[in-house]
């Protein structure tokens, strides 16, 4: 029935519908107000529908638009784009496990240490690995007393009940910082360490 009739007729209909896009650009370090101030001034008087969305570490700006408009509005997302470079971290969906996980096709070993964020790191990276990371091999651990012999060693390692030291060490090269969660009440555990997982991410994407 697909084959004979269906197809064929969804896909004539489909000739006169005008569907309804968006496009959006993941922000990092700036905060939603300041964010809204740059999207404003180079969409004013632009027939697009604006939205942000915090969801930490990110502020997302959206921009919504019928596909017959897309051609007319390509130079004010080109100038948007360029305005937002210095924070976007990610564009149109883009997650930031599969960009690093994309840095890693070269890489023949990794082994990730987390003391720090339980399962959420490890639930970001495991399954891109496996997509992106097919041949090379990779491990993850618990304990810094786990030695491996890996070529990129990546840790995020405790400081204090509020902050953890990442770092990434790669061909005799060490570079490391320490992040500070805006979580601070006591029931806001996981969530401390879902951020941290995600700055851990967006740390060795600058790093690596």
């Amino acid at each position: 029935m697909w084959d004979a009739n269906i197809q064929s007729w969804l896909s004539e209909q489909a000739k006169s519908l005008d569907p309804y896009l968006t496009r959006k650009w993941d922000t990092l370090g700036v905060g939603e107000s300041d964010i809204a101030v740059i999207v404003e001034e180079v969409l004013k008087d632009v027939a697009v529908e604006k939205g942000y969305r915090v969801h930490l570490p990110y502020v997302e700006v959206k921009a919504s638009y019928y596909r017959s408009q897309e051609s007319a509005l390509q130079p004010a997302f080109d100038r948007l784009t360029e305005a937002l470079q210095f924070c976007t971290l990610a564009r149109d969906g883009e997650d930031a496990a599969e960009i690093f996980a994309a840095k890693l096709k070269q890489i023949p070993s990794l082994c990730v240490i987390d003391e720090v964020t339980g399962q959420f790191l490890m639930n970001r990276l495991m399954p891109v690995l496996r997509g992106f990371m097919t041949d090379q091999m990779w491990s993850f651990s618990k304990s810094r007393e786990v030695k491996s012999p890996a070529g990129l060693h990546l840790h995020v390692l405790p400081k204090d009940e509020h902050s953890c030291e990442v770092s990434l060490e790669y061909k005799g090269r060490k570079v490391k910082d320490v992040i500070t969660s805006p979580y601070k009440s006591a029931n806001m555990k996981e969530r401390r360490h879902q951020y941290f997982a995600e700055m851990a991410l967006i740390f060795w994407i600058r790093n690596l």
